[in-house]
């Protein structure tokens, strides 16, 4: 079973509030459409937009190409004639009545008029003024022919089975027929008759026409269509047909609706991934995520890194080869940790691929092969995890480059990988991706540079290259405790020292332990004359106040040095350091001294103000400060003693429980005495004495030289004697 460490600041009610609020906002974002997923659109309208169907549909009958089959099924299908006997009797008889009005137009007298009545020809004979004047020039021989040949002719003609449509044929090919031995006005005149008199026998039966056509128009097939996911249905400012909007139902886009199944589903899905990464942030305790602020920065990022892949990656296969999953992975490790960094790019390459090819967003690149998908799950999580690798306590800015540069390295192996395992192996499919890969890792590198500082500084997080820029000596406090408290800063750098090499072996983080053992005393500098390390040898400013006093003025120096902290705007963590390093200890030498005067006294005036050490780094920091200062003031310097020395201070910080709110361990505590042993035994050695300048002698005698000889030999090395009063105890101690 597994159980969180003791004293965790995520409690379980704070990871369930997390897991949901995180999964909340996860899921709004995979929910949310970022371009249209559902249009409103009519018939004739213009598409608003370039559509392609984001799913597979099933094959559908379509309505409109099955009517259009159906009407060219009917359009096929012949009219069906009957033959109507009475048009030839009706036709003959007033191609006679026509000819006898003719006949009447040339008996007319030649200078008169005609009567009105006269004037009139029969219905349905319509004839121009130059047939009629060609029929009165017409001699009667001519005349009683053109007479003749009209009525055989009609008879011919109109004999012959005629449907409407055949009429004008008929027609014109009336001169053809009449006999060549007519005179050209002769034929023009029989043909303009025929013309006019000439209809068709065959009529159209439409009941029977439109029984057969929608035989033929039931019988057509239904047309059926298929829609491929990622096909265009319509293009941008292109009309809106019939077609169109079927392909748009059957993909899903046509009419607004909300797909309740869906949204829980993808609901569900930001909970289950916020529910694991709570899970394991509750059971490991991660010591950087200590406040509200770290988790809603972890929460921030996850988030907006899943909402840039909701703009860019739908629809774009190539622009996915160059998300930069690897920034985020790299913020996360450099701002948290890198447990949280190796996390974050886990859960960001499942909700990425999510996104690419998954999503029901419109214009969904849908891969024609697995491969592609896990080409970029492999992508993403590889290049995530290496970048996160590379940079977890990076120093300097150019090492987010090379991290840069190893996203870019990772991504051109995956390409070339997942080229080689595609059976339609393309160079210049190759070579795009090559080049987005390339883009993630510039991508990658510039965004971590560049979010990080901002990050950092509006969540209050520092970083290893906050803290290497707090760690030059121009750095204004330092100079400033340099000038005015020399002993102060030396003492500080040697406890910077000893406390680095003991993170460095307990795998906590050494460079945070240097640079805020070497602001822990800064508040010194304001008093600087009452700390035995500044003052000279002899002279104890403390020797001519009371005790009380003393320790007011030198436990003062850990509120001096906030005071201190603030207005040189450092870092939280490192104020940390100026506020625990005392922990809730008495000044016992002050107070020994001031039981000495008086039996009531009360301790909690000679008592620091605490906390005591909430991390590894501040109490390595506490016991190495301790160390030195104690073993300075007591002006030790075998090694035996030394040894001693270590092991009795760092056993009263564990019984006076100073240690019980960090993560010392045992082990962690041995490796601390060892690493103190071996500092102090380099720096309070026994020096060698070096004789005085030599003098030009005359030789002596034999016998005195035999003297020299015989005696002793004068030791050339002696232990460098230190004094240390009780005064420097005292403030030494503090």
């Amino acid at each position: 079973m597994l159980t969180p460490r003791l004293g965790g600041f995520l409690s379980p009610w704070r990871c369930a509030a997390f897991a949901g609020l995180l999964g909340l906002a996860l899921g709004a974002v995979l929910a949310v459409p970022f371009v249209p997923t559902r249009y409103q659109l009519q018939q004739g309208a213009v598409a608003p937009a370039t559509i392609k169907s984001p799913v597979q549909a099933s094959p559908f009958i379509s309505a409109s190409l099955t009517r259009e089959r159906q009407t060219l099924a009917a359009a096929s299908v012949s009219d069906v004639l009957i033959l109507d006997i009475t048009v030839f009797d009706k036709q003959m008889a007033k191609a006679e009545e026509a000819l006898r009005w003719l006949q009447q137009v040339r008996d007319a007298p030649r200078g008169g008029q005609l009567p009105a009545a006269e004037l009139t020809p029969p219905s349905e004979v319509t004839l121009a003024s130059q047939t009629l004047a060609k029929v009165v020039a017409l001699s009667d021989a001519h005349w009683h022919e053109a007479h003749e040949e009209t009525l055989s002719l009609l008879r011919q003609t109109q004999r012959d089975r005629m449907a409407p449509d055949q009429l004008p044929s008929a027609k014109a090919q009336l001169a053809q027929r009449i006999a060549p031995r007519f005179t050209p006005d002769q034929t023009s005149i029989v043909a303009d008759l025929i013309q006019a008199l000439l209809r068709a026998n065959l009529a159209v039966d439409r009941s029977a026409t439109e029984r057969l056509r929608q035989v033929a128009a039931d019988q057509a097939e239904p047309v059926l269509q298929t829609l491929s996911r990622g096909e265009t249905i319509v293009r941008d400012g292109e009309i809106i047909g019939p077609l169109h909007l079927e392909k748009l139902r059957a993909a899903g886009l046509l009419n607004p609706s909300v797909s309740w199944l869906e949204l829980a589903g993808i609901l569900l899905l930001g909970l289950l991934v916020s529910s694991t990464l709570a899970l394991y942030v509750y059971v490991t305790q991660p010591p950087s995520l200590s406040s509200i602020r770290r988790l809603v920065l972890m929460a921030l990022v996850l988030v907006a890194s899943v909402l840039a892949a909701k703009f860019a990656l739908p629809g774009r296969p190539l622009w996915a080869m160059a998300f930069p999953v690897a920034a985020a992975a790299m913020l996360l490790t450099t701002l948290l940790q890198l447990s949280l960094g190796l996390m974050g790019a886990t859960f960001l390459s499942l909700l990425a691929i999510y996104v690419t090819d998954f999503s029901p967003e419109l214009l969904a690149y849908a891969p024609q092969n697995p491969l592609d998908t896990l080409e970029r799950l492999v992508l993403y999580l590889v290049t995530g995890i290496g970048a996160a690798l590379v940079v977890w306590r990076a120093r300097r800015t150019s090492q987010y480059f090379v991290a840069g540069a190893v996203v870019a390295g990772l991504g051109v192996a995956v390409a070339l990988i997942f080229w080689l395992l595609t059976v339609d192996r393309e160079l210049a499919t190759l070579g795009r991706q090559l080049v987005a890969v390339a883009a993630n890792g510039l991508l990658s590198a510039g965004l971590a540079v560049g979010f990080f500082v901002l990050l950092g500084l509006v969540f209050d997080v520092t970083t290893n290259i906050q803290l290497q820029e707090l760690a030059r000596v121009d750095h204004p406090l330092m100079r400033r405790l340099l000038q005015e408290a020399p002993g102060t800063y030396y003492h500080s750098i040697l406890v910077g020292n000893m406390a680095e090499q003991v993170c460095e072996a307990i795998g906590a983080d050494a460079l945070l332990a240097r640079v805020g053992a070497c602001y822990h005393d800064i508040g010194k500098v304001q008093n600087p004359g009452f700390f035995i390390e500044n003052q000279r040898r002899g002279e104890n400013v403390h020797d001519r106040l009371d005790p009380l006093t003393s320790a007011s003025i030198v436990m003062a120096h850990v509120a001096d040095g906030l005071r201190l902290a603030e207005e040189y705007r450092l870092p939280t963590r490192i104020r940390d350091f100026v506020r625990e390093h005392h922990g809730t200890r008495l000044a016992t030498s002050f107070y020994n001294a001031a039981t000495h005067l008086t039996p009531r006294v009360n301790p909690e005036l000679f008592r620091y103000p605490g906390p005591q050490p909430g991390s590894r780094e501040t109490g390595v920091v506490m016991l190495a400060d301790s160390v030195e200062a104690v073993a300075r003031s007591e002006g030790l310097e075998q090694p035996a003693e030394l040894e001693a020395l270590v092991d009795r201070v760092v056993a009263e910080r564990v019984a006076e429980g100073q240690l019980s709110q960090c993560d010392l361990t045992l082990r962690d505590l041995e490796v601390c005495k060892a690493v103190f042993k071996s500092s102090l035994q380099g720096i309070f050695h026994p020096r060698v004495q070096y004789p005085a300048p030599a003098t030009e002698r005359r030789p002596e005698p034999a016998e005195g030289r035999a003297a020299v000889e015989a005696s002793p030999p004068t030791p050339r090395l002696r232990p460098l004697s230190h004094e240390a009063d009780e005064g420097q105890r005292q403030s030494s101690g503090s």
